[in-house]
């Protein structure tokens, strides 16, 4: 793995304290498979692109992101274990170069968290390599804006953020920046806050929350 220049952080975090895992992302990919209910391929897919990782010591999931040229630049740690509530963005890290995957088509789908991604190309899955995906790390357009301007051919935007005040509040403020640009958009509602509830409501109907979010 490379690491560049301006993320000298996330160095000492691999060198000193939690390396990374480089082949395997076994508790990582259990976590996503059997408790956020990911298909198996799917998490195979980003573990063999090391998108995926496993830090040594504490065994969390690592979702990495890199730059043009392949360079690390942004990691978000997030524990595995169900009671121990941990996610994290390394220090040093640049949001625009959040987890995604970059496909041939017109299409890139936003999401505010690798998960939420994760989940959405489960319950959508045919075809899905095609397409374009990114992960915001939260609400900032950053990493859009770092996708749209290094894919010219993507000229249809989905904005997939959650079903929830903050989510609705952050399309609003990134849809008047796609119009401001000319880019063509639309928003897609998952039927409970987040996809990851969908795809969970999907594999077991009787986990289903009561949510009438939708605007």
């Amino acid at each position: 793995m490379r690491i560049g220049k301006n993320i000298a952080e996330i160095y000492i975090l691999i060198q000193r304290r939690s390396r990374l895992r480089t082949c395997s992302a076994v508790l990582p990919a259990s976590y996503l498979i059997k408790t956020r209910k990911i298909d198996a391929d799917i998490v195979q897919y980003f573990v063999n692109a090391k998108k995926i990782r496993e830090t040594e010591k504490y065994h969390n999931v690592a979702f990495c992101g890199y730059d043009e040229n392949g360079v690390i630049k942004q990691m978000h740690l997030r524990a595995t274990e169900p009671d121990r509530k941990f996610f994290y963005d390394v220090d040093g890290s640049e949001k625009q170069y959040y987890f995604r995957h970059i496909g041939d088509d017109n299409e890139i789908y936003t999401f505010e968290a690798p998960i939420d991604m994760l989940s959405y190309i489960t319950i959508n899955k045919e075809g899905w390599q095609h397409h374009s995906y990114v992960a915001l790390g939260g609400v900032a357009i950053d990493a859009l804006k770092n996708v749209l301007e290094n894919n010219p051919n993507i000229s249809k935007v989905y904005l997939c953020l959650d079903n929830d005040e903050a989510g609705e509040e952050a399309v609003e403020r990134i849809s008047n920046e796609l119009t401001e640009n000319g880019v063509e958009w639309e928003r897609y509602y998952p039927a409970f806050k987040d996809w990851n509830e969908d795809l969970k409501v999907i594999r077991n109907p009787e986990t289903a929350p009561d949510f009438n979010m939708t605007m």
